[in-house]
């Protein structure tokens, strides 16, 4: 067997952001210097039942998490999205802009 032809090298993931980020005074629960973690992620499917979408993951720790997620398609909300993100990060605000609550089992 060829493992050459077993691999591809078409990338299906990508990381846009994955950082530790200020948070406003309003987080439940935050890290260690008031910090939370961001990670803009997309995933374009290419197997058979996924689902493709570009997401914004914010954690304050693994019991504090918002999510927003649009569809690779609709690149331009992401732009918007980025451009609308508080500095620093605030809990309530991020809530008004359509970010929603999700437990570390979901993603």
């Amino acid at each position: 067997m060829n493992i050459q032809h077993l691999t591809r090298k078409k990338p299906r993931d990508f990381v846009w952001c994955d950082e530790f980020q200020a948070s406003g005074p309003d987080w439940p629960k935050c890290y260690p210097g008031n910090k939370v973690w961001m990670n803009v992620h997309e995933y374009r499917a290419a197997l058979s039942g996924d689902a493709s979408y570009l997401r914004i993951l914010i954690s304050g720790d693994p019991d504090c998490n918002l999510v927003w997620e649009t569809s690779p398609d609709s690149s331009h909300e992401l732009q918007w999205m980025m451009k609308k993100l508080p500095q620093p990060l605030e809990f309530s605000k991020l809530k008004k802009l359509g970010f929603s609550y999700f437990s570390d089992d979901q993603y």
